[in-house]
């Protein structure tokens, strides 16, 4: 079987995690190969850790006569699947739908009405060509069982859609810094007796990260042994340092902005907190998971099939700030409740949520896709 992904290749997010990890499986089962059409985050992790990808340049989100050239390579390749991943990748496909001669299947990573909001222009122009590229393919996986309801929601055939969890691997051995090294190379002057709440998003409107710094400052009026910890970066850093600053804990709250050792920054914190408006089922919790990390997460997409409130963690409504707040106090008043839910969730996502588990449903798909072929 040959299968060919496509991804721009500057992807940072989940998108990006989920494929290094299924591709990293697949490899050990199929022809696989990945095709980039930038030299971005995801294109130099693949190339570094080994991976088959293949660079077709893209001048810009408008040049389409990139195109032509992905048309040839799969000619010459001549796969069983096409496999697109992303905005950008989806309008790959549509532009020349017509000319690949297999099936396309495209993974549903966020709810694509949401992606581009923080941006006018582009919550305009590329969620309307995302919805427009959509239509084009054959076969969608949506990632979690609440995203394939939502494609059925808005129309798209049942018939067409599976539904996967992200995986990871259990078993890899992590080559961890100390959380003193952590700190140092961060630049983190925060006092040993705090209790660590961290957060690990894009800051983007959908994120809601603001979410997260309020029911911060709600939690450092009854526990002032807390800080908290957001690492990303997006459109929505300078408001949510302003917001940070009138709630007035501009010195309990740390925006590292941008980093690439996501395993440090999780085996650094105490209590592991997503507070998203919109999810699918984010490799921050997983990831988190396998810190053994106390998690607390917003009752949004496919959480809560990983987050069992009171079991494998804590979950409050979206944006209810008061309940976010009654739940980091619960773990950061109680050290040995900290270490259970992280046990539990620990046991309880190795079980269900590896990597080996994610590649053994896409080959599933990926031999019913063959036998259906195109629609």
């Amino acid at each position: 079987m040959k299968v060919i992904h496509i991804i721009s290749g500057g992807d940072s997010g989940g998108a990006k995690t989920h494929l290094i990890a299924l591709s990293k499986e697949l490899v050990k089962h199929i022809d696989l190969k990945i095709v980039c059409f930038i030299e971005g985050d995801f294109y130099k992790e693949a190339k570094a850790i080994g991976l088959p990808v293949v660079l077709i340049k893209q001048k810009n989100r408008t040049d389409a006569l990139f195109s032509n050239e992905l048309v040839e390579f799969l000619k010459n390749e001549k796969p069983d699947v096409v496999h697109a991943h992303g905005a950008r990748a989806n309008f790959a496909v549509f532009l020349k739908k017509k000319k690949i001669n297999c099936p396309t299947i495209t993974t549903v990573h966020s709810d694509y009405r949401l992606d581009f909001k923080d941006n006018l222009y582009k919550y305009i122009v590329f969620t309307m060509l995302n919805k427009i590229s959509l239509g084009a393919f054959d076969y969608y996986i949506g990632v979690s069982p609440e995203f394939k309801k939502m494609l059925i929601e808005r129309g798209y055939k049942e018939e067409k859609i599976f539904s996967i969890f992200n995986g990871v691997d259990f078993e890899e051995k992590l080559n961890l810094t100390s959380k003193e090294e952590f700190a140092k190379k961060h630049n983190l002057n925060i006092p040993k007796d705090k209790i660590i709440v961290g957060n690990l998003s894009r800051l983007e409107v959908v994120k809601g990260v603001d979410v997260f710094t309020k029911g911060a400052a709600l939690c450092l009026k009854e526990n002032d042994k807390l800080h908290f910890l957001v690492a990303g970066d997006g459109t929505q850093k300078e408001n949510l340092l302003k917001l940070a600053k009138d709630l007035g804990i501009e010195n309990d709250i740390t925006f590292m902005g941008y980093i690439t050792d996501s395993n440090d920054f999780l085996n650094y914190v105490d209590i592991n907190c997503i507070t998203s408006h919109s999810e699918s089922f984010t490799y921050s919790l997983l990831e988190g998971a396998r810190a053994h990390k106390a998690s607390i997460a917003s009752r949004v997409g496919g959480l809560p099939f990983l987050i069992k409130d009171n079991e494998t963690g804590l979950l409050f409504d979206d944006e209810d700030v008061n309940k976010l707040k009654d739940n980091i106090l619960k773990y950061a008043n109680d050290e040995s409740l900290r270490k259970q839910m992280g046990e539990n969730l620990y046991s309880f996502a190795k079980e269900n949520f590896s990597t080996d588990a994610m590649c053994k449903k896409h080959l599933e798909i990926y031999n019913e896709v063959i036998k259906n072929g195109k629609k």
